[in-house]
């Protein structure tokens, strides 16, 4: 059965809030290990940041 137009939307505004909590913890959780780590104390540029991110992100796929 197909489903009417307007509950398809209510479904994607639904899914679109649960995304956003979701990062929110995301970031949440890696903000507070930066932190802890002494990254908020250090002046970094955020595209410098990023890509040491990246960086961990890869050894850690690696691992996996």
């Amino acid at each position: 059965m197909k489903k009417p137009s307007r509950q398809i939307r209510e479904e994607i505004a639904r899914l679109q809030d649960q995304l956003k909590a979701a990062e929110t913890r995301e970031a949440e959780r890696i903000g507070r290990v930066a932190l802890k780590a002494g990254l908020g104390d250090l002046e970094i540029d955020e595209g410098e940041l990023l890509t040491a991110f990246e960086e961990v992100k890869a050894r850690f796929r690696k691992a996996g």
